[in-house]
């Protein structure tokens, strides 16, 4: 008995030490290979974008330190208005629009060969720019009553005069899906030229939508369901060049402005006393937002 006892304990060992020198080590290659650059302890986070992104970028780095136990080194890149069609010229062109514009988190956002080198040398972006200088084609926005009267306003007291039918008419008309074809292009063009400068390299790259803050504002002139609808295309119309490209998107939009997009962030206490821009609740919001979507390379 003594015998057969030793035997399987024999046995048990040996079975133990295969597995530990077989499945162990296999595990943890599995663990380091599905895991984004897991030879790097430090990465570069990236954030270009208009304000709509202002303050996001401290609390998506803490997050990522926290998920992905790295040091996280912050390049945050915002400029106030920042439309995707300028951020194109700029990275194209060579040259910076608006130099006057600087930033000190990213010395000068606006910097051409700043970018280039913040792009090719990120592990994580995120992405967002408006469609103000995408303009459609056809010429729908030359019209005073269209998409950019939602974004800027310039409908205060039109629905006290005559013919108020006919400008949301035409604003409803100047933002229909197919107004937003020359910012799908460019939306398209800048993630292209990203990776183009990562040259095969993945990236975690994220693009942010849309969010409304303007709904009392838009109730009070009479335009919040036109101008609800302008807002919703142009977030579609982001969406859909992010799913063509593999790039995740935090739905800033749904999540801020809810299922039917007509939920107020200002009463959810995400806006700041401005009415425009984030307040610190907001700013967590959108970074537990890209936290969400993962940490997968883009790109299909």
């Amino acid at each position: 008995m003594a015998n057969k006892t030793h035997t399987y304990s024999r046995s048990f060992w040996v079975i133990f030490l295969l597995f530990t020198l077989i499945f162990l080590p296999a595990c943890k290659l599995k663990e380091s290979a599905s895991k984004p650059f897991p030879d790097l302890k430090e990465w570069d986070l990236l954030i270009i974008s208009d304000s709509s992104n202002y303050g996001v970028g401290p609390y998506y780095a803490k997050l990522i330190e926290a998920d992905m136990n790295v040091k996280v080194n912050l390049h945050d890149c915002y400029v106030g208005d920042m439309s995707i069609g300028s951020a194109l010229q700029t990275l194209q062109s060579g040259q910076s629009l608006y130099p006057s514009m600087g930033n000190v988190a990213c010395h000068d956002p606006w910097s051409v060969d700043a970018w280039i080198d913040l792009i090719k040398d990120a592990e994580v972006m995120v992405l967002f720019g408006g469609p103000q200088d995408s303009r459609p084609p056809e010429g729908y926005w030359d019209d005073p009553a269209n998409f950019l009267s939602c974004r800027y306003g310039g409908y205060e007291g039109k629905s006290k005069l005559p013919g108020f039918d006919t400008y949301t008419d035409k604003i409803r008309d100047s933002c229909a899906p197919e107004t937003f074809t020359t910012y799908n292009a460019h939306l398209s063009a800048f993630i292209d030229e990203i990776y183009k400068l990562r040259e095969g390299r993945p990236l975690i790259l994220r693009m942010t939508d849309l969010y409304n803050p303007l709904h009392s504002i838009w109730k009070a002139n009479g335009v919040d369901d036109v101008c609800t609808a302008c807002f919703r295309n142009a977030a579609d119309a982001l969406r859909q060049v992010a799913e063509e490209h593999g790039v995740p998107v935090a739905d800033t939009m749904l999540g801020f402005n809810g299922e039917d997009y007509m939920s107020d962030p200002v009463d959810a206490g995400y806006i700041d006393w401005d009415g425009i821009h984030l307040s610190d609740a907001g700013m967590q919001f959108i970074a537990t937002l890209l936290q969400q979507t993962g940490y997968e390379y883009a790109g299909k």
